[in-house]
């Protein structure tokens, strides 16, 4: 009777020992499992790794994501002088981006990128505060965040 538990304990061991993950942890932010499930396809670990800590400064602060991000539609609308104006125009006319648009359609232009631009920064700085791990080989591996983008 002892051989046979023996035998079944030792098969156990060695069936947990190569058992294979099928939907592996992936990374962990601030305390929060991303599993090979959860990220959508065609969609980055990366892109993963900033819904989840948008959501957890979110909830850190009692909020939605959108409501977090909604800081930032000020910038969608806000006055932009000519200066501001002269510059995105001259950078665009230099680099050959610039298209026959009115000028509503540059404002607008250059009123979302500096949106996006900082709402990036946002994002760089929380993450820069978050806990960050990749999970490689079954192993920790501390998330390399990136440098921060240069404002507009």
């Amino acid at each position: 009777m002892k051989k046979i538990i023996l035998v079944m304990s030792s098969f156990l061991v060695l069936s947990a020992c190569t058992f294979k993950d099928k939907n592996p942890v992936q990374a962990i932010v601030n305390g929060v499992e991303i599993r090979k499930s959860e990220i959508p396809d065609g969609e980055s670990l990366d892109v993963e790794i900033k819904k989840v800590v948008m959501q957890t400064e979110a909830k850190r602060l009692r909020m939605t994501k959108e409501d977090l991000l909604s800081f930032f539609d000020v910038l969608k609308t806000r006055k932009i002088s000519d200066k501001e104006l002269d510059q995105f125009v001259k950078k665009k006319l230099e680099d050959k981006e610039i298209k026959s648009q009115t000028q509503d359609e540059i404002l607008n232009l250059l009123r979302e990128q500096q949106y996006e631009a900082a709402k990036d920064r946002y994002i760089s700085e929380l993450m820069s505060r978050s806990t960050i791990w990749l999970m490689q080989d079954g192993q920790k591996v501390k998330y390399p965040i990136p440098q921060k983008s240069p404002s507009l």
